[in-house]
This record gives C-alpha cells, structure tokens and sequence, in this order.
C-alpha cells in the first residue's frame, strides 16, 4: 500500500509541475506578445480564429482589447478569415416569426452565404439567445403545449435538439454562453422563469452541454417590486450575464458560480433612468458593460463601468448628434457594433448605423422584414461546430 501511495504522490507532484510550467510558458508568451511592435499584433490578430480572439486574445492587455473592438480592425478580420458580422433581425406577426440579416462587415469575394433558420427541422422557430460565436438558441413555437428546444449555427448549417427544461413555469429570460469552439463545443445556457403564483420570485435552471441536463439552480430573490427589463436583452462580459432592472440598477448571474448580484449606479446615472425624455441602451464597450444614452433628442453619452468591483462609472464621451438627428430622428437604441458605431431602429424596417467619432451614418434594411421586433449581435465564422 505504502508503494502505491507513494507512486499515486509521485504522479500529483509531476501532474502539477507539468501545470505550472504550461501556465509560466503561457505567461511568458503573453509577455513577448505584449512588446511586438504593433504592425505584427495587427498582423497576428487580424488573422486569429473568431474563438480565439473573443476568449483568449482580447483578454491579453488593454490596447489587444481596445483594437478587437474597433471598426476598421472588424473589416480587416472579416476579409482575412471569412466571418460575417452584423445582426440578427427578428420580426413577430401574430404567432408566426420571421428572421433576416444586416450583415456590416462581411467578406463577398468568398461567397460567404447569409444566414437563416429555414434549415431547423420545424418552421416558426423563435431566437431566444445569441452568442458571440455565431451560435443561437432556438424554440420552436408550432405547438404551444410542447416546444422544441434547438441549438444552431445558421453560417454551417448544423443544429441539434436539447432536451426541454425541467419545470413547466413561463420562461421570462434566456441566455448563452460558449465556453469553448474546438475541438468540442461546449456551452451553457441560463433559463429563468417565474409562476403564476409568485411572478416575482424569479426561477433559475442552467443547462451543460456536457451532460446534455438542464439544473436546476437556487431562486433569485429579488424584492417584491424589482424585476428584470421585459424587453431589453441581456448582455455577457466577464462571465456575467447583464440585465437592466425596474429599479434603475443592473442585475448580474453568473452561470459558472450559479450565483448573482446587483451592480448600484451613481446619482446622476439613476436621474437620467427616471427621466422619460431619456433613452438608454445596457452595451458592451471594450469587454465593459456600459450604459450608452439619448438625451433631449440629440445628445449621445456613454458612461462605462470601470471598477467592476467597486462600482465605479466613467463618463467616456458626450456627442451633440445636431444635425444628423434632426435627420434621421431615432431615439431607439439597439446596441454598439464597435468602439465607435451606434445601432439604432429606424421606423419599423430599418437599422441606423452612426459613427459619433465622425457624425456619419448609414442606414440597413432587413431583406423580408416589414417590422423589427428583436435585434440579435451576431458574429459568426464558417468552421463547422462539433456538437456533443
């Protein structure tokens, strides 16, 4: 026994020094990276995989992460790796769902196709979560009593069928999140849902695609009169899921640890919530959740949470829109593509595209949309996924 203990020891203590070296390499070639003259980083990154950048690359330093998110960096990439980027449109009439695309960047001469879900098994297919992958969560609404839940990469073509949550309660928010591409897809997704019974006491189930199980996770105890924005969507940044709340704060679940918390804003973030002349959009800004306003019909703000851990906000910049808001006159927000590009819902049918750094935009309609209902980020490569 004595012998076996000993080797069982032995084994650990190799296992964890072969850890530590792998980890000190790791670091070692973060550093290199981080003193290459920056033609060869843009070089490097503008050719990296679409998973790499988004989990590895962006995490690396500051200036990595404030390139990936910029708008001539986004074009290159597209053209150099074959990837789509732009949004997922999603139109409601009565009970049925259509969908499009506005591709913004994406490269023709490779004949990249534009994506849609009339490959799914069943029509009427309703998106419920996007990722940053190019993955979307899917329920199919054909059956009200029974629905069929899907996970899917329109650019491949591939889905496969998940089991149905466990509990019968309404679903009230979904999300995704993919913790690795290759070699094998893994990803998980958050549900919550509430009863009859108690709307305000929040359901959660997690769902692992490793054991193809949904979970289910502790209750979210949030006051009587808070609850979770009906109509904005959810924001991921460092692990975190974000959602808006009614009390004018954000709410936070982070699905590897299965718990939550609530992020407070300073006074004067909390005074333009209540003010109903004054438009607000939860975005990700650089890896950072932000809060991006239109305030009196013509000005563009945008205050970025810093200090995750101490709740600290920085106002990044303050736009006078002038003239090109008399023009297009949009206060719907839909998010930010890139460090400099604001979306926006046009009318019914349309998206706006302004650069704030140059006063200039651009409008996009949805091939087969009469109205805009949901607006998904969607980024996505051609390299087939390996489902389990």
């Amino acid at each position: 026994m004595e012998i076996v203990k000993m080797g069982v020891e032995e084994e650990q203590t190799q296992t964890q020094t072969k850890t530590q070296t792998q980890t000190q390499t790791q670091r070692k070639r973060l550093v290199e990276y981080e003193f290459l003259p920056f033609d060869s980083v843009y070089e490097i990154l503008t050719r990296a995989p679409l998973d790499d950048l988004h989990c590895q690359c962006q995490w690396v330093c500051k200036d990595w992460q404030k390139l990936i998110y910029d708008t001539n960096f986004k074009l290159v990439h597209s053209q150099r790796t074959q990837t789509i980027s732009g949004y997922f449109i999603q139109s409601q009439v009565f009970d049925e769902y259509h969908t499009s695309i506005v591709s913004i960047v994406g490269n023709s001469s490779y004949n990249i196709p534009s994506p849609s879900l009339d490959f799914l098994p069943k029509n009427n297919s309703k998106v419920v979560a996007s990722s940053p992958q190019g993955l979307l969560c899917c329920v199919n609404q054909s059956d009200t009593q029974v629905q069929d839940f899907y996970i899917c990469k329109p650019m491949t073509r591939q889905w496969i069928h998940i089991p149905n949550p466990k509990t019968r309660y309404t679903t009230e928010r979904m999300a995704m999140m993919v913790k690795q591409s290759y070699p094998t897809l893994h990803y998980k997704i958050l549900r919550i849902s509430s009863s009859k019974a108690k709307p305000w006491y929040p359901h959660c189930e997690i769902f692992d695609s490793k054991n193809r199980a949904w979970k289910r996770s502790e209750d979210i105890n949030l006051p009587h009169d808070v609850f979770l924005d009906p109509v904005k969507h959810c924001i991921l940044v460092n692990g975190g899921f974000h959602w808006p709340t009614s009390d004018g704060r954000i709410f936070v679940y982070y699905i590897d640890e299965e718990n939550w918390s609530i992020i407070d804003l300073p006074c004067e973030l909390r005074e333009m919530n209540e003010d109903e002349s004054v438009h607000n959009k939860l975005v990700d800004y650089e890896g950072k959740i932000a809060l991006l306003y239109i305030i009196n019909e013509c000005k563009l703000e945008l205050w970025v949470l810093e200090d995750h851990s101490n709740h600290i906000w920085e106002k990044k910049f303050s736009r006078n829109m002038g003239s090109t808001h008399r023009i297009i006159g949009c206060n719907n927000l839909c998010g930010m593509f890139s460090n400099d590009i604001v979306v926006m819902k046009y009318f019914d049918d349309q998206l706006i595209l302004y650069n704030w750094n140059k006063d200039t935009y651009s409008t996009a309609k949805p091939p087969g949309i009469s109205s805009i209902s949901e607006v998904f980020p969607f980024q996505s490569d051609l390299v087939p996924c390996r489902f389990k």
